[in-house]
């Protein structure tokens, strides 16, 4: 079982972006071990989209996208959505720009991050680095 298991069913509580510091968190709190609170720390943020934001969000799962074990097509998809919000046609793949943050997603530098939804908002992002940390235990923001 992985740390992030604990966000299956998880309810998404708030999300907070900071823009100038090209950080965002988000706060969860997980039905399991007593209903422990959590937050999604994703730093050095590249690209961010939100969709379905309501008052009850519900976790499915939470996936990061990397080109391994073959799931580079997945990966290729989420990103362009991720960029230009559609999917992609044949010819899209191809673009120098896109084909650049693939690349660094590709070697590690970025991270693709995503959290699908039962029920409100799923997200997905490109970011630096993505952790979760207990709320209690997490810094505020300064």
């Amino acid at each position: 079982m992985s740390l992030w298991d604990v966000l299956v069913e998880a309810t998404i509580d708030s999300i907070h972006v900071f823009s100038i510091e090209k950080e965002i968190r988000i706060h969860v709190t997980s039905p399991w071990k007593g209903r422990k609170c959590y937050q999604i720390i994703a730093k050095g943020v590249d690209n961010f989209a939100l969709n379905d934001m309501r008052l009850l969000n519900i976790v499915d799962r939470v996936n990061f996208l990397d080109v391994s074990n073959g799931q580079e097509v997945e990966t290729a998809h989420c990103l362009f959505f991720l960029m230009r919000g559609r999917d992609p046609q044949p010819d899209d793949l191809n673009s120098v720009d896109f084909l650049r943050k693939l690349d660094l997603v590709r070697t590690g530098k970025l991270v693709l991050f995503e959290i699908e939804a039962v029920y409100g908002a799923a997200c997905i992002l490109l970011a630096e680095s993505v952790v979760l940390e207990p709320l209690h235990a997490a810094r505020l923001h300064t």
